[in-house]
């Protein structure tokens, strides 16, 4: 029994050697690690290689619905619309949109702010239910949405020094028919002509160039490869699909593309906010209102979508942000 313990201290003794040996190894090796650290060495940055600096500032304008109320009862105090609201968040839209501009302008050369109005700004007389309802007959929303949108677009002449560039389409709430007309949806609407008032209104000024479209879906290029595509949004149809908006519009933009490709593609029309990384969807003005209760619609603040498209790579688009309204 004497000689079995001696064994079992022999052996833990040898362990424990070992475990030491092992250990004051290890210690060395951070030991000798430790004796390299010294202080920081302040790398002084060589000065930025000439590169372009340029960007297009870029806003969506849509779905405003002007002269549509909304009854904050009906909504649970969430939302309230009329048509001073409509004035009151119209000048907010053109406050921050030129807010945006200028903070992005401090460290990019932006020359340009590209106005996108892609239609509904007015409901018109579409539906009975609006015969009842609008607060303004179709002309006289006309005629107060062109006020509101040319004092817009002198705030932003009078309080900086970009270039007013853009594109009009018009929507589905403005046609004077039953149906759309395919073959000629701008011929046939009531915002056709208020677009016309508003580029009238500014003819002459060498910083004001806005464009009404003739078509429903309008091409335009930024710099060397970056090809937008515009447009209301009428044309996809969407049912509330578990998958959302995303798959039936992923696929219009594929079906478009076979034919010319955009390097984005932008529409309001769904009153919901989202980047979809080569579309846009824009928000809207008028808000939460009783329709979208009705239907399910998640609830969301009134507010439409500023983007850079910068110069870099032949033009991209980078930086995406909400116009709070």
């Amino acid at each position: 029994m004497q000689a079995a313990r001696e064994e079992r201290q022999r052996r833990d003794l040898a362990a424990e050697h070992r475990a030491l040996v092992r250990e004051v190894e290890r210690l060395r090796v951070v030991a000798g690690e430790a004796e390299k650290l010294k202080s920081p060495t302040i790398i002084v940055y060589d000065e930025p290689k000439e590169h372009r600096s340029d960007a297009t500032a870029n806003v969506l304008a849509s779905d405003w619905h002007i002269e549509e109320p909304v009854d904050p009862e009906a909504v649970q105090g969430l939302n309230a619309y009329d048509v001073d609201v409509a004035r009151a968040r119209c000048q907010n839209f053109f406050r921050n949109s030129l807010k945006l501009a200028s903070i992005f302008a401090r460290e990019q050369t932006i020359r340009t702010i590209d106005l996108k109005v892609l239609g509904d700004m007015f409901s018109g007389w579409i539906h009975e239910e609006l015969i009842a309802n609008t607060l303004l007959a179709p002309g006289d929303a006309a005629n107060e949405w062109a006020s509101m949108f040319c004092s817009g677009i002198q705030h932003l002449l009078d309080n900086s020094d970009f270039v007013i560039s853009g594109v009009m389409i018009p929507g589905n709430h403005g046609r004077l028919t039953h149906k759309m007309h395919i073959g000629d949806p701008t011929g046939t609407s009531l915002e056709t002509l208020a677009y016309r008032m508003v580029q009238r209104k500014f003819e002459g000024n060498k910083r004001v160039r806005l464009d009404v479209a003739r078509h429903a879906m309008v091409y335009r290029r930024f710099y060397e490869r970056f090809t937008e595509r515009a447009l209301h949004g009428y044309e996809v149809k969407y049912g509330g699909g578990v998958g959302g908006l995303t798959i039936p519009l992923n696929k219009k933009v594929a079906k478009w593309d076979t034919a010319t490709r955009a390097s984005l593609t932008v529409l309001g029309h769904f009153h919901q906010k989202f980047d979809g990384g080569s579309f846009l969807v824009n928000g809207s003005l008028i808000g939460y209102n009783e329709f979208a209760q009705t239907i399910g619609a998640a609830y969301e603040p009134p507010q439409q979508v500023f983007y850079l498209v910068d110069a870099r790579n032949g033009g991209e688009k980078t930086v995406v942000a909400p116009v709070f309204v």
